[in-house]
């Protein structure tokens, strides 16, 4: 993300270091209909201080919500850091950690049960402070761990931001409930035993097939797909001030059910013992999940090659080749 030149016009533009403190609800943007607004709650690091999780980092009163359009989600994550706009480089391999989890055994609590009734996230381990109202719904997936229900948490917005939506087109997609939009569903689908044909629309980038690929063959990820898109639309339908007030609680798990490592930017808790202690994971870098077939072999509606029309087709490995389907 160091690397990257893009700017975020919503951001401050100033000196100052800002860390994007958590992710937070979705509103209708009357612009752009297509892009939807999500809530970015920043925190200004405190002078002199360049570790973004350091205590007197997560301790700072000086916040700050911006709207940004939800095409902006791959390029944002919880815990980034912020200058005039652009992303700063941050050294945060002391928090990177991994941690072996089973996704069958998850369920969703708000944010502010678990600071208020149950102090799983402590207000001295992570303060939001101004941000409060803007966060204080939004969701978390917690995952139990020898005995612990709340031993590991993730925000919603994050397997979104991981899972769903790894590119512009995919994060409108999903939050405006076109995702299985994205492709033919008539030229798309098994291919043969480890290989899954995905025909893109033409709007769709080639890279977007591997999480395409693993939509059509997941039901589960359809599953939660559609129920994020229905917890939004129906929040807007009951919604007295849909235009204005976002919805906080977005519906959303795992694409997947098993156990699974991950590997991201963890937060330490305290936990039910000093030698369990819990983990908040502020951004998801890595899962071991397999996809569910070997080879995905592209095509697209804007082909306009003669003839028999070639389709691009990925291996796990990286490797590419160049073949046809009948």
């Amino acid at each position: 993300m160091g690397d990257a030149v893009y700017v975020i016009d919503a951001f401050p533009d100033d000196d100052f270091l800002w860390r994007i403190d958590w992710i937070g609800g979705v509103s209708y943007n009357a612009d752009v209909p297509s892009d939807p607004l999500i809530d970015v709650c920043l925190a200004q690091l405190p002078a002199g201080e360049a570790n973004p999780l350091s205590i007197r980092s997560r301790s700072s009163q000086t916040k700050r919500t911006v709207k940004i359009g939800v095409g902006l989600l791959p390029y944002i994550a919880i815990a980034s850091v912020w200058q005039r706009r652009r992303p700063v480089l941050t050294d945060l391999s002391a928090c990177r950690q991994r941690v072996r989890v089973d996704t069958s055994s998850c369920r969703m609590v708000a944010l502010g049960n678990l600071i208020n009734s149950v102090n799983a996230i402590p207000r001295s381990s992570y303060l939001f402070g101004a941000s409060w109202p803007h966060v204080r719904r939004t969701l978390l997936v917690t995952v139990e761990q020898g005995g612990d229900p709340y031993a590991v948490m993730v925000p919603t917005a994050e397997l979104i931001r991981f899972y769903y939506a790894p590119s512009t087109r995919l994060a409108q997609a999903v939050f405006w409930g076109e995702y299985k939009d994205t492709f033919d569903r008539e030229q798309s689908g098994v291919f043969e035993e480890d290989a899954v044909k995905v025909h893109l629309r033409r709007w769709m980038e080639d890279q977007d097939a591997w999480t395409l690929a693993r939509y059509i063959c997941s039901p589960v990820m359809q599953r939660e797909a559609s129920r994020l898109y229905k917890s939004v639309q129906l929040y807007q339908i009951n919604s007295t001030s849909a235009m204005s007030e976002p919805n906080q609680s977005l519906e959303c798990g795992f694409p997947f059910e098993g156990p699974t490592t991950l590997q991201g930017i963890f937060l330490p808790l305290p936990g039910l013992t000093p030698d369990s202690p819990r983990r908040l994971i502020l951004r998801l870098e890595r899962c071991s999940a397999p996809f569910p077939f070997d080879r995905v072999i592209v095509d697209r509606d804007n082909n306009s090659a003669p003839g028999q029309r070639p389709s691009k087709c990925w291996r796990k490995s990286g490797r590419v080749r160049w073949g046809s389907l009948v």
